[in-house]
């Protein structure tokens, strides 16, 4: 049961990191923008970043208790 709660962790963690990157990305690609004054259809509005955000909280907090659940 530990070591199947340590890879789900391990698997959230990873998930909670490429969601944040995601997240972090997005946000520069925003700021560019905005130095450049150019548009960029790539850079996601405010409702898909808020959800990155989310998915990326949600999956750290999963992995934190399952961690938690692993000792």
């Amino acid at each position: 049961m530990a070591q199947r709660a340590q890879a789900s962790g391990r698997l959230a963690f990873r998930a909670a990191l490429l969601f944040f990157s995601l997240y972090v990305l997005n946000v520069l690609v925003g700021k560019v923008s905005v130095m450049a004054g150019a548009s960029i259809p790539v850079h996601a509005g405010d409702v898909p970043e808020f959800l990155l955000l989310l998915a990326a909280i949600i999956c750290f907090v999963i992995a934190a208790l399952a961690r938690e659940a692993a000792r």
